[in-house]
């Protein structure tokens, strides 16, 4: 599995573009994290691509732009891949991966309607909220998930067509030759790729 990064088709513009003709496309999202009161948000860059009904494949990049972490989640399986180490954590999905990757607990389901510009159903009254700006496109300019006080938000940066054969992407599978492990033993902390309120976040 190669990183998106390697698969995105060269262009020069920053802002969105919604005329990219037909095939699979990725987008590059402005990640925003903030957890409880008095702490500093947490920032950092997220490239995607979702398709129905579960399929999600992301890179969480570096400060530099490098591809420091995999997550590719599809039919009820996902692989967590920490790209310099080549190691792998794979399990089943469930909403503690999320919330121990972006902060906020929601299933891959419901992450991959967001992106596909659906509003997921939603939980009971209270639990949690979204919204998107625009709903209805595939990758929506803004998409804000609101848990109590901890808010996760992407603000889109570009979306730009792939080369890969989209059947590669969103199978839950870790990359050929790499080391395994249970996805209980992934530490939240070993994520890579974050940067904190005020840093450069190009």
């Amino acid at each position: 599995m190669a990183g998106l990064l390697l698969l995105i088709g060269c262009g020069g513009g920053r802002k969105p573009s919604r005329d990219l003709g037909t095939g699979p496309h990725a987008a590059l999202y402005r990640a925003r994290f903030e957890s409880e009161p008095g702490e500093r948000a947490k920032k950092f860059r997220l490239l995607v691509y979702a398709a129905k009904p579960d399929r999600l494949h992301g890179e969480i990049l570096s400060a530099v732009g490098t591809t420091e972490l995999i997550l590719d989640a599809g039919a009820g399986h996902v692989s967590v891949f920490f790209v310099r180490e080549r190691i792998a954590f794979v399990g089943a999905s469930d909403p503690e991966l999320l919330d121990a990757l972006l902060g906020v607990p929601v299933r891959v389901e419901d992450f991959v309607q967001a992106l596909l510009g659906n509003r997921p159903a939603g939980e009971p009254a209270g639990a949690r909220s979204w919204s998107l700006t625009p709903a209805g496109q595939t990758y929506p300019d803004t998409i804000r998930l609101e848990d109590g006080e901890r808010s996760f938000e992407l603000r889109l940066k570009r979306i730009r067509p792939i080369r890969a054969d989209p059947a590669t992407l969103g199978t839950g599978r870790p990359p050929p030759g790499a080391t395994q492990r249970p996805l209980e033993e992934l530490d939240p902390d070993a994520i890579p790729g974050i940067e904190t309120e005020g840093e450069a976040l190009s």
